[in-house]
C-alpha cells in the first residue's frame, strides 16, 4: 500500500507540471520525422510492435533489458514517457496495476492505448501440486502479499496463438494511429504471424515425437499458457507470479520425489534466475539444469543483438526437445 500511495503522489505531482515540460520533451518524444512514438511496458509488446512497424525507431521499452520484470517500479521519467507518447501498449493484470493507475490519472484523449490481455483467452494462475504455498511461509512482506495473489496468469505471450492475436491487435492500433502506413503495418503483420504459425506447428511436431511431456521447474512457473497449448504436465517450486525464493521442506521433498519417480533428465530454471532451487534439486537427483526462457525480458546483449520473441521461443523448443526426447 505504501508503494501504491507513493506512485499516486508521484503521478499527481507530475500532472501539475507536465505542461511546463512540453518545450523540453525532446528526450521523451521526438516526432520531427512524423514517426509514431510508441511506449511499451515489457519485451513481448515491444517485439510485437517492432515486428508490425518494421523497425525499432521511436519504440521505448520501459522495463530495461536485463531487469527483472516482476520487481519493476515506474520512475517519474517513465510516467512522463507514457504521458508524452502517441501509443501505449501494455499487458495488464496484477503485475501492471501501476500502468492502469497512471492511465487513470491522466487525460488520454488523442492517445492510443492497447491492453493486450484483452486479446487473449485468460487462464487462472495454475494451482500447481506441490508448489510452495502460503502455509509454508508466514513472514511475507506486504510487497509479497500484493504480488502473490494473481487474478489470472499474466504470461499470456508464452502461447504462440496468443502472440498471433496480440500482434494483430498491435497492427490494428498502429493502423488507427497512423493510417497512411496501415498497408505497411498489415504486410509486416502477415509476414510475422506466418512465422508465428510456423513456430506453433514446430512446437506441435516436437511434442508429438517426445518420449515424455513432463517438465519440472525449480523456479517460478510462467509457462501456464505454453503448457496448456501443448499438453505439457508440470511441477514447479513456485507459481508464476510468486515473489518467493525459498521453497519449503515439503516442496523440495515433493519435487525431488517427482524427478526420481519419473526419471526426469533435466530440471528447468528461468533466465535471470539465481538457480539456487534448481541446483539443490540437481544435487539431490543428478538431473542436469537447463534454462527455459519466459520471454518476459531479454539480457542487454540480446537486446543489442535484436533477439526476438520468435528467437527465444525456438530456443525453448530446442531446450524442451533436449529434455523430453
Amino acid at each position: 500500500m505504501k508503494k501504491k500511495a507513493l506512485l499516486t503522489a508521484v503521478i499527481m505531482c507530475l500532472s501539475t507540471f507536465t505542461g511546463c515540460m512540453q518545450s523540453n520533451a525532446d528526450y521523451i518524444k521526438n516526432n520531427d520525422n512524423d514517426e509514431l512514438s510508441i511506449v511499451t511496458t515489457c519485451f513481448p509488446p515491444y517485439d510485437f510492435a517492432r515486428a508490425v512497424k518494421g523497425n525499432t525507431d521511436n519504440i521505448t521499452m520501459l522495463i530495461s533489458a536485463g531487469a527483472e520484470a516482476h520487481s519493476y517500479e515506474p520512475t517519474p521519467l517513465d510516467i512522463l514517457k507514457i504521458q508524452q507518447c502517441d501509443v501505449f501498449i501494455y499487458i495488464g493484470g496484477e503485475g501492471e496495476v501501476w500502468a492502469d493507475e497512471i492511465l487513470n490519472s491522466m487525460d488520454t484523449s488523442g492517445k492510443y492505448i492497447l491492453k493486450l490481455s484483452d486479446y487473449a483467452e485468460l487462464l487462472e494462475e495454475a494451482d500447481i501440486e506441490g508448489a510452495n504455498s502460503a502455509h509454508e511461509h508466514h513472514n511475507h512482506s506486504e510487497h509479497e502479499e500484493e504480488h502473490d495473489d494473481c487474478d489470472f496468469d499474466e504470461h499470456i505471450w508464452t502461447s504462440p496463438e496468443n502472440a498471433i492475436s496480440m500482434t494483430e491487435a498491435v497492427c490494428n492500433t498502429l493502423s488507427d494511429a497512423d493510417s497512411e502506413k496501415a498497408d505497411l503495418y498489415r504486410k509486416n503483420t502477415e509476414e510475422y504471424t506466418d512465422k508465428l504459425r510456423k513456430l506453433d506447428s514446430d512446437f506441435r511436431d516436437m511434442i508429438s515425437g517426445a518420449k515424455s511431456n513432463l517438465i519440472v521447474v525449480g523456479d517460478r512457473f510462467p509457462f501456464r499458457y505454453l503448457a496448456d497449448e501443448y499438453n505439457l504436465r508440470y511441477y514447479s517450486a513456485f507459481s508464476g507470479c510468486s515473489s518467493e525464493t525459498e521453497p519449503g521442506v515439503y516442496t523440495m521433498a515433493f519435487l525431488i520425489n517427482k524427478v526420481l519417480e519419473n526419471k526426469v533428465k533435466n530440471i528447468f530454471c528461468l533466465e535471470f534466475s539465481t538457480r539456487k532451487v534448481a541446483e539443490k534439486l540437481s544435487d539431490a537427483t543428478g538431473a542436469e539444469i537447463l534454462t527455459l526462457h519466459s520471454c518476459s525480458n531479454v539480457s542487454r546483449d540480446d537486446f543489442r543483438n535484436n533477439v526476438t520473441y520468435i528467437d527465444l521461443m525456438y530456443q525453448n523448443l530446442n531446450t524442451l526437445k533436449e529434455a523430453l526426447y
